[in-house]
């Protein structure tokens, strides 16, 4: 302030620029440590200085991957590889959102899902200063089939028999692209069909009768 008279201001932010106006804000286009100085100047051409370091810390960059984008519901596992890096001086939090609304925290991170749909995966990072960045990445959970057998007799003599297998599988979100039966005698037979089945076994003894059903996106 001036008693008499008008005051005229020059800015000085230590980065090469200056600043003519009543307020002085600036932004900076690079991190480091910057001497900020406001001179205030009489009509009578009478100076003053104020001066004051700031320092101006980076953003982190995030950058990430996963293991593999696309996977089944069972046995799903997705697996963080953090590539992001920062050159500031602050010690960092990793914060991880995968979009079924669970978080995390930690650098990398092993997350699998309970159901399968279409996820979005952000890592946001945030220095002690608050300096932040974020990425977000889509992953797909392919639907699971769940296979099941019905035997309508579990039981039966070797002469002519013939064994009637029925298919209870059932899948929501896809369809089953193949279905193979596996009857325990060193036999397989593979179909398209999810309607019963016969077979005929060439000697006696107890089999165990498996069905492996396979999804359009490969899922077993």
């Amino acid at each position: 302030t001036v008693r008499t008279g008008n005051l005229s201001y020059i800015w000085q932010y230590g980065d090469g620029t200056i600043n003519k106006l009543f307020n002085g804000d600036h932004s900076y286009s690079s991190d480091g440590s910057f001497l900020v100085k406001l001179i205030a100047i009489t009509d009578n051409g009478c100076r003053d200085t104020f001066e004051k370091s700031i320092v101006v810390t980076p953003n982190p960059d995030v950058l990430f991957d996963v293991n593999d984008y696309s996977q089944c519901l069972k046995g799903n596992r997705f697996i963080t590889n953090n590539y992001s890096t920062y050159t500031g001086p602050d010690t960092l939090q990793y914060y991880w959102d995968f979009g079924d609304g669970n978080q995390l925290t930690g650098k990398d991170i092993q997350y699998d899902y309970n159901d399968y749909g279409i996820y979005d995966i952000q890592l946001m990072i945030e220095s002690e200063t608050g300096c932040k960045d974020s990425l977000v990445k889509q992953v797909e959970i392919f639907s699971q089939g769940i296979s099941q057998v019905n035997l309508i007799e579990d039981s039966v003599c070797l002469y002519n028999n013939i064994v009637r297998i029925g298919n209870n599988s059932r899948i929501i979100g896809d369809r089953f692209a193949s279905l193979e039966w596996i009857f325990g005698d060193g036999l397989n037979f593979v179909t398209q069909s999810r309607n019963p089945i016969d077979h005929s076994y060439n000697d006696t003894g107890e089999y165990v009768i498996k069905l492996i059903t396979t999804t359009n996106n490969l899922c077993k």
